[in-house]
């Protein structure tokens, strides 16, 4: 992954410093170890061309990405995480000092990867401050620092760093404010004329290439702007002027490539591998958010699959501990038990009771063979023939008992594998969100505890349905969770809507609401069908069949798992899965993200 380098982040600072100019602190967030939210109001106008309301600035300081970028509140729910039930100590100091600041500056240092957010505001005394909130975003050394700019003390840092480890810089509150120190041997473009530049370059040893030969000894650059800057120009005297109008923010053509795994902001123009933003905080938002999200979804997913894994394994021990019972063991105690009153009834066994303590042989009904049955000596023919209906009667109680947690075990786990679909294909915290709550419903994890409001509101919106049209405008539910998939069967659907499902595998429950008395049309009937494959385990297949019906044939399997259903007078329709016609319906969804709620 591409980490964010000087260049990027003083012309980030640029963009920043006009949109946020005199705007005021509202709100100081710590929600998790490495993140920081900063709400300001006031100042420019921040709303894009998109309607979003740039008023957001967010703090990364994980050493694996430390960037920050100036978002919008929706970015905010679908990244942030929100491990802190209560505001840190260092979040009521930030609150403390910056409550109410005016932002009067957004800088950078020359040729660092540090980004200062400069504040004027009044102290507890009524004394005017200027403060500076310091972002050092230098990998496993990122930290955010605190200070006060006139005084040169640091109020408050993230991460303190003591003597001990470390003999250059020690960091804490009430010490002195020192700048990172420079990398040793390297030098600042803006130090370098033209001529300085072309003796650098004339130095190179021939063995090592030009980026790695500036990248040792050129200081802001990162290694992949410096690749960007030579595939652009071959001739030093051009690569010098090229780096020189990046570090001044001149002709930026800010762009990430279509693997989303780089970005630049020296895209050739006609480059057509690459997108195009209108600004480097779309790009740093897009890029970094877009990673952050990724990163965090996966770890979301093996976290819910491990939990998956653990049933798994309960399943497969509950299992070893059911004893089958066949039909034949069943018919042997019968026949047993059949044949001791037929000897009885014959005259093969003598009236006055058993005469052999222990066992009796007699032949057997269908061969003639010599068949040995055990008897309880102290019990008569036929209460030993009691006996044997009792142990058959007890081993057809086992055998349900049997069937019933067979056919109980075989339910769970083909409810564990349609959750573990729908992990592997979720496309949001959000549904992968929904998909934990759902687990720690069914036992699987710990349930997240929620408050009264946050709980009435549940209520009130179905979680894990996906909302889309279809190119002849019908609605279309998708079901991304199991109690999404039971709220499409039960609270969503109507009886005339069109139900649909791929056949005997795991997959999202599909609805098309149609009104009273209308056709499903073919296009609507294709699209809603190729979803069904597309949102289940037979993404990658061909000719997937797929059984269709109205609402009013489906009804849910009491007591089974969630989304579990019995259906009739089904159709079904082959369909090879379209990545392309799923991008289509998904960019024509509802601007909202398709909420859906009980009452619609």
């Amino acid at each position: 992954m591409q980490q964010l380098d000087a260049i990027t982040l003083k012309a980030l600072a640029a963009e920043a410093q006009s949109l946020l100019d005199n705007a005021k602190v509202s709100k100081v967030q710590h929600p998790s170890a490495h993140e920081f939210l900063i709400t300001f109001w006031g100042g420019p106008p921040r709303r894009t061309a998109q309607g979003e309301n740039r008023d957001l600035f967010y703090i990364h300081l994980n050493p694996e990405m430390p960037f920050c970028v100036l978002t919008d509140t929706r970015h905010r729910q679908e990244t942030a995480l929100h491990t802190f039930s209560k505001p840190t100590a260092l979040c009521m100091l930030l609150r403390k000092h910056l409550s109410g600041a005016n932002l009067v500056a957004v800088r950078t240092l020359p040729a660092e990867r540090v980004l200062d957010l400069v504040f004027e505001n009044f102290n507890e005394l009524g004394n005017r401050v200027r403060l500076v909130l310091s972002m050092e975003l230098m990998g496993k050394h990122s930290n955010m620092i605190l200070y006060d700019e006139v005084q040169g003390l640091i109020l408050a840092v993230a991460h303190g760093v003591s003597e001990q480890m470390s003999s250059h810089r020690e960091l804490a509150p009430g010490l002195p404010y020192a700048p990172p120190p420079r990398p040793a041997g390297k030098r600042m473009l803006s130090e370098l004329t033209t001529e300085d530049f072309l003796t650098l370059w004339d130095q190179k040893p021939d063995e090592e290439s030009a980026i790695a030969w500036l990248n040792r000894y050129l200081a802001g650059f990162g290694q992949r702007m410096l690749e960007d800057a030579l595939n652009t120009q071959a001739e030093p005297r051009k690569i010098y002027h090229t780096l020189v109008a990046l570090e001044n923010d001149e002709h930026l053509r800010p762009a990430m490539n279509i693997l989303q795994d780089r970005f630049t902001l020296a895209v050739p123009e006609a480059d057509s591998g690459w997108k195009a933003y209108a600004s480097v905080n779309a790009l740093v938002s897009d890029y970094f958010l877009g990673h952050l999200r990724e990163v965090r979804m996966q770890r979301k997913r093996q976290q819910l699959t491990q939990l998956l894994a653990q049933q798994e394994k309960k399943l497969q021990r509950r299992e070893k501990e059911l004893v089958p019972v066949g039909e034949n063991e069943i018919a042997a105690l019968q026949n047993t038990g059949d044949r001791l009153l037929a000897g009885l009834s014959t005259g093969e066994l003598p009236a006055a009771g058993p005469a052999h303590p222990g066992k009796v042989t007699l032949a057997h009904y269908e061969t003639g063979e010599p068949w040995e049955i055990e008897i309880d000596s102290s019990c008569g023919w036929v209460e030993n023939a009691q006996i044997y209906y009792r142990q058959a009667k007890k081993a057809k109680s086992r055998r349900d008992v049997w069937q019933q947690m067979s056919a109980q075990l075989n339910a769970e786990r083909d409810y564990q594998r349609e959750l573990r679909q729908m992990i592997a294909q979720a496309e949001s915290m959000k549904e992968l969100d929904a998909l934990e709550t759902e687990l720690a419903v069914a036992g699987f994890g710990r349930q997240k505890d929620s408050g009264e409001a946050s709980g009435k509101k549940r209520e009130a919106e179905i979680t894990g349905v996906m909302n889309l049209r279809s190119s002849d405008g019908l609605e279309i539910l998708v079901g991304k969770s199991g109690q999404g998939n039971e709220a499409i069967v039960g609270k969503l659907s109507r009886p005339e809507d069109l139900w649909l499902h791929v056949h005997q595998m795991p997959g999202s429950h599909v609805l098309v609401r149609c009104g009273r008395g209308e056709a499903v049309p073919d296009q609507t009937l294709l699209e809603a069908a190729t979803l069904a494959v597309y949102y289940s385990s037979a993404r990658e297949s061909l000719n997937v069949p797929v059984t269709y019906t109205q609402a009013k044939f489906v009804r849910k399997i009491p007591g089974s798992y969630p989304g579990h259903v019995n259906y009739r007078q089904e159709q079904t329709v082959f369909i090879t899965p379209d990545p392309v016609l799923v991008e289509s319906l998904m960019q024509a969804r509802p601007a909202k993200g398709g909420e859906v709620t009980a009452t619609s």
